[in-house]
């Protein structure tokens, strides 16, 4: 019998000693907490065992007082694991520290009950040559011992009570096991203590209380929660979930998957979308697919991005398959709505530039047998429009340019708005009625006409000639037709022709040359003299020639427009500007300083420039008065971006430089701005009469500039002056400052100074 009871213990010592060891090996702070209770269990059985069999009654004493004190311990121990695994807390810190120091005087009273038998006695009872000891003649310190124990054993099972009220059925396990295995440890040892049974027969449970908290606490797992836990988690997911087994039967569908197929409560009808969507997706061979496909949902069309899945079990055989399905509609339409914006002009609603290229190229290479054209369209004056009636105006303007386009909209036509009032369409030769588009486009032009100015619309066509020739140069060769159109109606048609190509090679040799040109000072200054009535001269305009090198003189006309477009011009400008100052700077020294010099400023100037500083930096690093510089401004440079330029020339004008209007009459002259003290001079180009010098309401219109320049207090000076007849027609008309070549072709300064100085 000792035999077996040892072995029984010495199973249960392992039995600890191994849940203390994992314990150590978890380390976290419950698996601690369960180790310092393991470790105290050890301790009472050992303590136990030792009492039941010691043969020295002292020993016997003190082994009693062992296990009776490690009792108070274990059932601190308990409250300390329970204070994690119930996540309670002392509502007072010091109470934690009361219950010990009572357990630490406890054990005092156990150990002085060795000596002085305070407490209880030992008995033995003798089965032969063996036998154990037990506990006897429990007196009133004893009881209080019990009543300690009794107490925190009572504060346990509450903390048990409490969250088993508080957690859900599936946690409920967890606790109550540990609860009503406690309870029956307390009624057992209630027997030992108030009975006559002489073994604590509680010992055993003790020992399975740790085994099972050590297991409920670390390893337990409810049955059915993971099956539970993941339904709810399905069902509270954005993806709907369908699942099916191996043979196509549906045996799971979450919420989201019933509500987008609007399926109540009968699965089953899934069955039928399994096949459609295994054939349609080709899915028999593949363990996993995506794909996005519209579906009808409450009769409105929604995108769904369905995942698919082959399900294998541990032995990779198929047992099933399951599908994700997810609402993608806000998504998509969000994607389609920033492609569109992204290839559509916001205003018009048709191509952008890129996407025009794109479309184009496309179309081409679709049927590149097919002969097609490209019609490029330039609305003039469309800025005219913006600054005087305002941009609705101009936007009307350009959206009814882009509706004329959408009129011929079809698989083989292609239209967009290359950029502000430029508009391209991509058309098979043989479809595309010339007149009708020249009809609709001047009825714009008639629509927006005004006795200020008219609205043009100029058409330039190229026939596509080579499909792989870069869509973007093809609308440059359309464009280049534009700028050789003869504007003599509401709307101006121009073909490209092999002459503009060479127009075009000779535009790019001027632009590859222009750096070396302005490096080696291939640009030569001249100088227009202006002479008054008396043949007196005041000054000169000063005129820039090209001494190229292989193609010789090279006038003007020919690269000042190509390089405002090539917005090259600014650096010719400032290297003219400074030519003009120095030329200044040598008449003042030769004691010449009553001439002055008129330079031409651009519009591309008051972008690319710092127009004032340059200017005011040249003057004051030459020691120039610069009231002998006056800059020529055009008309359309002020009616554009106004207030930042008249800010300029404003600061300009207060330094002491003139300002001069050129080109007067022929563009969109504003009184206010000529009344102002901004202006000092005017240029009235005489060519305007186009020839005919007895045009009376033309005479008119110069009577009247000559008498509102003398009212307002401007000079006067009259420009294109090439006969003699033209001389003293407007010397009649009160002219007395001229400019032309009747009175001299612009001349190299050499030339110039030795004729008229």
């Amino acid at each position: 019998m000792i035999i077996v009871l040892f072995i029984i213990w010495i199973l249960i010592l392992i039995g600890l000693l191994s849940c203390i060891y994992r314990c150590k090996y978890i380390n976290t702070d419950i698996s601690n907490s369960i180790g310092k209770l393991l470790k105290t269990s050890v301790v009472t059985v050992c303590g136990y065992v030792l009492f039941l069999n010691a043969y020295n009654k002292n020993a016997g004493y003190l082994f009693a007082a062992l296990y009776c004190g490690s009792i108070d311990w274990l059932m601190l121990f308990f409250l300390g694991f329970l204070k994690i695994y119930t996540d309670f807390t002392y509502s007072h810190k010091k109470i934690k520290w009361i219950m010990y120091f009572i357990a630490m005087l406890d054990d005092i009273n156990l150990l002085l009950n060795v000596k002085f038998k305070t407490a209880f006695s030992i008995g033995r009872i003798c089965y032969g040559k063996t036998g154990f000891n037990y506990l006897c003649n429990f007196k009133p310190l004893f009881y209080l011992h019990l009543a300690f124990s009794y107490l925190l054993i009572a504060f346990v099972i509450l903390l048990l009570i409490k969250k088993m009220r508080e957690v859900p059925q599936f946690y409920r396990k967890k606790y109550g096991v540990v609860l009503f295995t406690l309870a029956f440890v307390i009624v057992l040892n209630a027997m030992y203590i108030y009975s006559a049974i002489a073994v604590d027969i509680s010992i055993p449970l003790y020992v399975l209380e740790a085994f099972l908290i050590s297991y409920y606490a670390l390893n337990f797992m409810p049955e059915g929660l993971v099956e539970k836990t993941l339904s709810l988690v399905v069902d509270d997911m954005n993806s709907g979930i369908i699942c099916f087994d191996f043979q196509g039967k549906c045996i799971y569908a979450n919420q989201l998957a019933r509500d987008l197929f609007e399926v109540q409560d009968d699965i089953r009808i899934f069955e039928k979308y399994l096949p459609i969507w295994l054939e349609r997706r080709h899915m028999d061979g593949e363990e996993a697919s995506v794909w996005t496909e519209g579906h009808i949902y409450k009769d409105e069309e929604i995108y769904i991005k369905a995942e698919f899945k082959k399900i294998y079990d541990d032995k990779n055989m198929l047992i099933g398959y399951y599908f994700c399905m997810s609402d993608r509609t806000n998504e998509i339409e969000k994607y389609k709505s920033a492609v569109y914006r992204a290839t559509h002009d916001n205003l018009t609603g048709i191509y952008t530039r890129e996407k025009f290229y794109d479309r184009v190229n496309e179309v081409i290479h679709m049927n590149p047998d097919i002969r097609r054209l490209i019609i490029c369209t330039k609305i003039n004056n469309i800025q005219m429009i913006n600054d005087l009636f305002g941009i609705e105006m101009g936007d009307e303007v350009l959206k009814q340019q882009a509706e004329i386009l959408k009129e011929k909209a079809g698989t083989e036509y292609v239209y967009g708005r290359l950029i502000g009032d430029k508009f391209a369409m991509c058309v098979p030769k043989e479809l595309f009625d010339i007149d009708s588009f020249v009809q609709k486009n001047a009825k714009i032009s008639r629509h927006y006409h005004n006795k200020l100015f008219g609205v043009c619309i100029n058409i330039g066509i190229y026939e596509v000639n080579d499909v792989d020739e870069p869509v973007s140069e093809m609308c440059d060769k359309a464009y280049i037709a534009i700028e050789n159109v003869e504007e003599n109606s509401e709307c101006n048609v121009a073909y490209f022709d092999n002459d503009m190509m060479d127009e075009i090679s000779f535009e790019k040799e001027l632009i590859k040359d222009f750096d070396t040109a302005l490096n080696e000072r291939q640009f030569k200054i001249n100088l227009q003299p202006r002479v008054s009535k008396s043949g007196r001269i005041h000054g000169a305009e000063v005129l820039v020639r090209w001494e190229h090198p292989k193609k010789g003189l090279i006038m003007p006309g020919r690269f000042i427009s190509i390089f405002e477009k090539k917005g090259l011009i600014y650096q010719l400008d400032g290297w003219v500007w400074e030519q003009a100052i120095i030329q200044l700077k040598r008449w003042k020294d030769m004691g010449k300083e009553n001439l002055y010099l008129s330079i031409n400023i651009s519009a591309k100037d008051f972008f690319y420039l710092d127009v004032y500083k340059i200017l005011t930096g040249l003057v004051n690093k030459y020691e120039v008065d610069p009231s002998r510089l006056r800059l020529e401004i055009t008309e359309n440079v002020l009616m554009t971006e106004t207030k930042t330029k008249l800010n300029v020339l404003s600061a300009l004008r207060k330094f002491g430089f003139k300002i001069e209007v050129d080109d007067f009459g022929g563009g969109y002259s504003s009184l206010n701005m000529l009344n102002s003290n901004l202006i000092d001079n005017i240029k009235f180009d005489i060519r305007l009469f186009n020839d005919n010098i007895n045009d009376e309401k033309k005479l008119a219109v110069l009577d009247a500039t000559v008498l509102l320049t003398e009212k307002i207090g401007k000079g006067l000076l009259v420009e294109g002056v090439e006969k003699e007849e033209e001389a003293n027609l407007i010397i009649g008309h009160g002219c007395e400052m001229f400019q032309g070549f009747y009175f001299s072709k612009p001349l190299s300064v050499d030339t110039f100074e030795k004729k008229f100085l």
